[in-house]
This record gives C-alpha cells, structure tokens and sequence, in this order.
C-alpha cells in the first residue's frame, strides 16, 4: 500500500509530464494546423486558450495561475477578433483546377505554360460552378490570339500583365488582346499568364523570348498593371519561387537570379505566407504590410526598364499602361503615381474606361471571382482600338 507522500509525488510527476506535453503540443500542433486546416488560426486560437483555462486551474502556484488566465484572456481576445473578420470576409469553399501538365518550369520565367496545349480550366465555389472554359497555348508558348491569324502581315499590339490580361476564366475570343485585334484588324500577341508580374515581362523582353515569338512590327505595347504587382515583383508570391529576380541598383533594375536564390526573399515569402492565413492579418492590416516603399520603387523601375528596352528594340513603340484601380488606398495611389511619373506614352485608369466602375464594379467582373468577365475587355478593347490605336470601333 501506497504511502499518503508517494501518491503525492505520482501526481505531481504526472501533473509535470502532462504539462511538458500539452507545452510541446502548443508549439507543434499550431505547425500541423496550418499546414492542413482551414481557418488554421481560429483552430490554434481555440488550442491556445482551451489549454491555457486548464493549466490555470491546474497551477499549484498564484503566479503560474495569473499567467496562464492572462494566455487565456488573450488567446480568446484574438479569437473573437479572428472569428469576427471572418464574419466580414466570409469563408467560401473554392476548387479551381487546371488539366494536368498545362503549366512547367521555365529557366528564364519560372513558370510557363505548355506549348501546343489545350487547358480545361473550371472554377467551382461552393459547389455552384463559375465557369468551365478552355485555354488554348500556341507553338510558341502564348495564349492564341483568335483574330490574329486574319491578319498576319501587318503591325501588331504586345500585350502584359497576369491573369488579367491572359483571361482567367474566358474563352480565347473573349480576353483583351483578341477584341484588340478583332476590332482594329491588326494581330495581337498576349505574353501574360497566371500570376505574372512586370518581372516576367522585363525578363522576357530582356531575354530574347519577346523576340523569338513575334513574326510582325511592334507598334504597341500594353501593360496591365495592378496594385497586386508591387508584391509580385518583390519576389512575395508564393507561387513564384523560381521568377526573375530584379534588384534596384545606382545604375538602374538588374537581373539577380532566381527569387529562390536570396535567403532574404524565401524569408519574408514564408513569413507573409503564414501571417495571410489569418483572416485578421489580411481584414485589417494586410494593405499596410503587404509592401513598402522600396518594394514600390523597385516595382516602377522595372516597368520603366521594360518601357526602356522595347523602345530600344523597337523603335518607336508605343507602351501604355491600362491601371486597374479596383483598389483605393494609399498604396494604391501611391504605385499609380509612380507609374505615371516614369511617362508612359499613356497612362489609363480603368475606372475612367468603364461606364459606371465605381459604382457597380461587379458588373465588369466574373461572380464569385474577380477577375475581368467579357463585357470588361469589349468595353476596354474598343477604347483601346479608338483611342490608343487610332482606329474607327463600332
């Protein structure tokens, strides 16, 4: 039979050894929520607080005590503020998905998609699909430009930028570049894909990929750019490991290697990739993190250095900027400014473009997605074709 002071001491050894573990599960647990879990922090939260109420009744001294409902307090303070931007955000159920091998590494872009390729790309949110369409990738690596094939002989519209200007969720008839070329009876060639940002543009007009894909005169060049850019070109996707890396130097933007290349830049990436998976983080402080003033400053001298290197390929191009303004804050307006002050031929609000933008952005967008449906590149392509290109529109 037990004496009264070896009962005592079995329980406070398995009091110490349930608390190293429920320590150690504080620490590891969180690690394997956000690597699995959805809301990763409101299950860490929960973790945190359930455990520190227990070890509060569980502590054997006031101090210990005070510490623990102090973890508590602040641990269920952080949940109610992540369940409440939760609330204004709400969470949706999103699968998008892509043919398997639509999209490879690329040496000089990091990533890119398959030559000779018919892509099915479906879009589906909560379980109510968005859209269902193809993308079809030339011979030579970009998107096909339907309405170029009529006119091959005559000079022709270069077009960057990401998602936007490639066509998430669009038919090939219906991205920017083919109403362009549709309507103004000149060919056009879209250099966008997923994710891209003026990195990729530099790098491949730098590169000789611009080069090798056209068989016409550039007479125009057109960037869309948007307020998400800034980051990408910092080197802040996650899904940009192997991009083009710029740095900003004395004697102008040159290239550095790959992004996986600087220990500085795979730093920052994973901590950004951890902090966006709180809903708070990205509800109330995203736009004031997310980049700084030298990511801006980089971002601008890359898209001058692409201006700058067309026009010493091809003489007396055109490079204009279509800004798509969907966001006002005071980054914002701060990467618009920059951008006109490095004098593009042209710089262009989309809001000004689109009936009634301000008012009723939705109109212009996919449901349940963001990105420009048809109406917004017809509407954008006949100011395009009118203004820009000079031509007579419908």
């Amino acid at each position: 039979m037990r004496s009264g002071a070896g009962v005592k001491f079995e329980s406070r050894r398995l009091h110490t050894v349930l608390t190293g573990l429920l320590l150690i599960g504080l620490i590891v647990l969180p690690v394997v929520f956000l690597r699995r879990l959805p809301a990763p922090i409101v299950w860490t939260l929960v973790l945190w607080a359930c455990s520190a109420l227990w070890l509060a009744r569980a502590a054997k001294t006031s101090f210990t005590t005070v510490v623990w409902s102090h973890m508590f307090a602040v641990s269920a303070f952080l949940l109610a503020v992540e369940l409440y931007a939760i609330s204004r955000m709400g969470v949706s159920s999103v699968e998008l998905s892509y043919s398997p091998g639509y999209s490879q590494y690329h040496p000089v872009l990091g990533f890119a998609p398959v030559p000779d390729f018919v892509a099915k790309a479906t879009r589906v949110v909560n379980s109510r699909l968005v859209y269902d369409v193809r993308y079809t990738i030339g011979a030579d690596g970009l998107r096909e430009v339907p309405a170029s094939a009529q006119h091959p002989d005559t000079g022709c519209t270069l077009f960057f930028g990401g998602s936007f200007i490639f066509g998430e969720g669009l038919e090939d008839a219906e991205t920017l570049p083919n109403v362009v070329a549709q309507v103004t009876a000149r060919p056009a060639l879209n250099f966008s894909f997923h994710g891209y940002g003026p990195h990729q543009m530099l790098a491949a007009i730098e590169f000789g990929l611009v080069d090798r894909a056209i068989e016409c005169e550039p007479e125009h060049a057109i960037y869309l750019a948007l307020p998400a850019h800034v980051q990408r070109s910092a080197g802040k996707a996650s899904w940009d490991r192997d991009g083009p890396r710029y740095v900003l130097t004395p004697d102008g933007v040159l290239y550095a290697g790959a992004f996986r290349d600087s220990a500085q830049v795979r730093m920052a990436r994973s901590l950004l990739d951890k902090f966006n998976k709180s809903y708070a983080y990205r509800n109330f402080f995203a736009n004031r993190f997310r980049q700084s003033d030298k990511d801006t400053e980089l971002y601008a001298a890359i898209v001058a250095q692409a201006r700058d290197n067309l026009a010493t390929k091809y003489p007396g191009i055109a490079f204009h900027i279509l800004w798509w303004d969907g966001e006002r804050n005071a980054a914002a307006e701060q990467t618009a400014a920059l951008l006109e002050s490095i004098r593009p031929t042209g710089f262009y609000r989309v809001s000004q473009l689109l009936p009634n933008f301000a008012a009723d952005p939705e109109r212009y967008r996919i449901p349940a997605d963001g990105h420009p449906n048809a109406l917004a590149n017809y509407e954008l392509g006949l100011f395009l074709a009118g203004t820009i290109l000079a031509e007579k529109v419908p």
